[in-house]
């Protein structure tokens, strides 16, 4: 309770406005007339989650070679000494594949038998560390075994099962793959995609109507509720709508947003996962913040400040624990 009592007569009460850091009227009128000016939109979504299929497909037959199935087994370890006794013995008929497997490979990549989980084309050859070892792996016949191969996460034995198989893209793994791919690996190409679309789109709502375009793309427009520039999503001011959600410290949105004459039709802008065009709906002029959430939130904010300038100091040392038990030692002893 003294921290706190300490707290409020230096940065003011969150509930009486009372003690602490003072601030300007103009400049309270100032915040609290920046929750007025508020504008909602009509949105059409691109999400690039829904990259169409024969977009999938055309990628992966352009570049088969990524998605090619290896059947692979491996014997891993982190020391290539280890290894290197391991192929010995294996040259030897000293020890069988399956017996080093169980005995000595700690399975990194591999399955309890030493199947290659990784084993398309794209992920074996970041298991690897060189093209010729890439090359070396993926020209084993069944039943051949590698030499010692270095891997980003050690070492390794590899023996051929069966031959490569190639992708077929009328597979719906396979796309999978495919996309986990492009997601992971191009999603540039994804993003350009959706962009083009969505300039498409905004060409065509100019010429006629956004809701007739956006009808004879397939997609119904949603309209959001209203909001006011609020850049870092202040909590004084009214929330940014869910369809706009990660925007909170994109400047250019709302330059774009919040310029937008009436019946103008915004560029494509990039909201997250989605490509967005917006049409601005309506400017309403909403309540300016009231007294009691201005000296709430401006009182926590002034706290949160002065915690993290003080508190969070690297100059600052933390010993209220160790304090908190002193004193519970003396007092201890005071009374024994």
């Amino acid at each position: 309770m003294i921290i706190s009592k300490y707290s409020e007569d230096f940065v003011g009460s969150r509930y009486t406005g009372l003690y602490g850091i003072k601030s300007s009227s103009a400049e309270e009128e100032f915040i609290k007339n920046m929750n007025t000016n508020q504008r909602s939109f009509d949105v059409v979504s691109f999400n690039k989650s829904s990259y169409p299929e024969t977009e999938l497909v055309a990628y992966g037959n352009k570049n088969a070679d990524l998605f090619i199935t290896y059947n692979l087994s491996a014997i891993t370890t982190a020391d290539e000494d280890t290894l290197k006794t391991t192929l010995d013995q294996l040259n030897k008929n000293e020890i069988t594949f399956e017996d080093a497997v169980i005995n000595y490979s700690t399975k990194s990549t591999t399955d309890e038998n030493g199947l290659l989980l990784r084993n398309l084309g794209y992920q074996l050859k970041s298991t690897l560390t060189s093209d010729a070892d890439f090359a070396t792996v993926t020209g084993l016949k069944a039943g051949e075994i590698s030499g010692v191969i270095k891997t980003y996460s050690g070492y390794a034995i590899f023996r051929g099962e069966s031959a490569p198989v190639a992708p077929d893209f009328t597979n719906e793994s396979v796309l999978d793959a495919v996309s986990l791919y492009m997601s992971a690996y191009e999603s540039g190409l994804i993003e350009d995609y959706f962009l083009t679309l969505a300039e498409d789109f905004a060409s065509d709502a100019v010429s006629v109507g956004f809701n007739e375009a956006a009808a004879s793309y397939g997609i119904t427009p949603v309209t959001t509720s209203s909001f006011p520039i609020n850049y870092g999503e202040s909590a004084i001011l009214g929330y940014i709508p869910s369809e706009f959600a990660g925007v909170q410290n994109n400047e250019s949105f709302f330059k774009t947003a919040f310029t937008l004459t009436e019946g103008q039709i915004s560029a494509p802008i990039v909201v997250g996962n989605n490509i967005v065009v917006i049409k601005l709906n309506e400017e309403v002029t909403a309540n300016p913040v009231d007294d009691f959430s201005y000296m709430y939130y401006s009182s926590a904010f002034d706290q949160a400040s002065l915690y993290y300038s003080t508190v969070n100091s690297d100059k600052v040392e933390n010993r209220v624990t160790d304090a908190y038990f002193e004193q519970l030692s003396a007092n201890a002893s005071q009374n024994s």
